[in-house]
């Protein structure tokens, strides 16, 4: 079995596999694995690297609309939230954890971000059947969507697309 380390923030080290084989659905250019178990944001980005993958964005109105339309088809209730790869930071923006940079495509709901009791992690709740980005608590616990390209880059690891 191999090991990669990867450093997420100073003084935490996370250990992820190789992932052999998910399953993952084809929306548009990317495909994503929706995992429906609730954890927090930082154990949702853990468990995505465990798969290869990292915490999906959204980076344009397109995106968020394959999603949108994939997550009603799940059956999600009014109050359940979808974790995503976005942190606050203090200047006020957000950064993408997939890509390091700072993010430039919102959806917010009204009154959001609100940065109510420390909410700096991004998920998207459903609102009237439109997907709607919220700042919510890392340690609140949610699903979490998954993305990765739809041909692994180093070979090592092995999606199962599901059409």
């Amino acid at each position: 079995m191999q090991l990669i380390v990867i450093f997420l923030l100073p003084f935490s080290v996370v250990l992820a596999q190789k992932a052999c084989s998910y399953d993952y659905v084809k929306l548009g250019n990317t495909a994503y694995k929706l995992e429906r178990g609730k954890v927090n944001w930082w154990d949702a980005a853990r468990r995505c690297m465990d798969y290869g993958s990292q915490l999906a964005s959204i980076d344009s109105e397109e995106e968020l609309k394959e999603i949108t339309t994939y997550l009603n088809q799940m059956g999600f209730a009014a109050t359940e939230a979808v974790w995503f790869s976005g942190i606050g930071i203090k200047t006020g923006s957000w950064v993408s954890l997939a890509t390091s940079k700072i993010m430039s495509f919102f959806k917010w709901a009204p009154n959001e971000p609100n940065d109510y009791g420390y909410e700096n992690c991004l998920g998207i709740m459903p609102t009237t059947g439109t997907w709607l980005m919220y700042d919510l608590s890392c340690f609140k616990e949610y699903a979490f969507l998954c993305e990765s390209n739809i041909k692994p880059t180093d070979g090592s690891t092995q999606l199962n697309v599901i059409q």
